[in-house]
């Protein structure tokens, strides 16, 4: 699937996959930065036009998954075409990531449309955890 890139920063390399069958593409950051203890937005420079129904993922690499960075999933809409931004929650010591380091990679999905329909539960009030162990 071929997606428009939209550049807001001149120091981005654009995306790539190492292999033809990776589920998205590597994300290179456009600046140094620190990725502190707690919660991250990190600016990424780049923006996607996603053709309808389908949305858009940033998450870590697995490489950093391991080393405590934990993707914050927040969909992309394919009507959003503004910067995106890498959100994670670093759960160990501040992290330091250089120019042109690739940390995150934007991952597309197809999505189904759905139309809530209202109906009366069978369990009652019952919720997570009510069947016991």
């Amino acid at each position: 699937m071929d997606i428009k890139l939209i550049k807001f920063n001149d120091n981005i390399i654009i995306p790539t996959s190492m292999y033809s069958n990776d589920a998205g593409l590597d994300i290179y950051m456009p600046e140094d930065g620190i990725i502190k203890h707690g919660v991250n937005k990190i600016p990424l420079g780049i923006g996607f036009c996603l053709p309808a129904g389908y949305c858009g993922f940033v998450y870590t690499r697995s490489s950093l998954t391991k080393r405590g960075l934990i993707p914050m999933l927040a969909p992309i809409d394919s009507s959003y075409t503004g910067e995106i931004h890498f959100l994670v929650y670093n759960t160990e010591e501040d992290m330091q990531y250089k120019q042109h380091e690739r940390l995150c990679q934007f991952v597309v999905h197809l999505i189904s449309h759905i139309t809530p329909v209202v109906m009366n539960s069978q369990r009652g009030k019952h919720g997570f955890g009510s069947s016991g162990n």
